[in-house]
């Protein structure tokens, strides 16, 4: 099984989906050298999508600083209407590799110009192909150095492995219904 991993960092969704047996690329602007996947240095904005055709997941965290902003009173003064061209690079990455799921997460302001999550789990939101999911351990992303911002925008393990565990699961339900057993097993 295929994941595709973008806006990869340091690779928390990517640590999730090799624990559940995938085979995980993970593609971001920065170079990544502890990174435990393969990587492609690169920025999604400007990557053709027919490249990752035949890949069953992707999964995406487009940087939130932007939307983040919209919290705080104290940045007031910071705020714009944010870049929405990182997560219309996903999105077009979608469409072009056409995967069984994707999933795209980010925080709870993006909601405001991406619409509705499909599922929240403070403080992550998720939006596309990802079903109901118990809740992370809950970590306070202020605990975390502003200094450390890899690791405050880190996916949790538990919560990666969890909807890779899912989605393994629904893949290999399909593919038995493909190879004709009906997937009754």
């Amino acid at each position: 099984m295929l994941a595709l991993d973008l806006c990869c960092g340091s690779g928390g969704w990517t640590d999730g989906f090799l624990a559940a047996g995938f085979r995980v690329t993970g593609v971001d602007i920065v170079p990544q050298p502890d990174y435990q996947g393969e990587f492609i240095l690169g920025d999604v904005r400007l990557l053709d999508g027919h490249l990752f055709k035949g890949y069953d997941v992707i999964v995406a965290s487009p940087p939130c600083q932007e939307f983040s902003r919209w919290r705080m009173p104290w940045l007031r003064h910071l705020r714009r209407e944010p870049d929405l061209s990182i997560i219309k690079g996903c999105w077009r990455i979608r469409a072009e590799a056409q995967p069984k799921f994707f999933i795209l997460e980010n925080v709870r302001e993006a909601q405001r110009w991406l619409g509705p999550a499909t599922v929240a789990r403070e403080p992550y939101y998720l939006w596309g192909d990802v079903f109901l999911v118990s809740p992370p351990r809950r970590v306070k992303k202020e605990s975390i150095s502003g200094a450390r911002p890899d690791l405050r925008s880190r996916i949790p393990f538990d919560l990666a492995f969890g909807i890779a565990l899912t989605l393994r699961g629904t893949l290999e339900k399909y593919a038995r219904i493909a190879d004709g057993d009906g997937g009754l097993r």
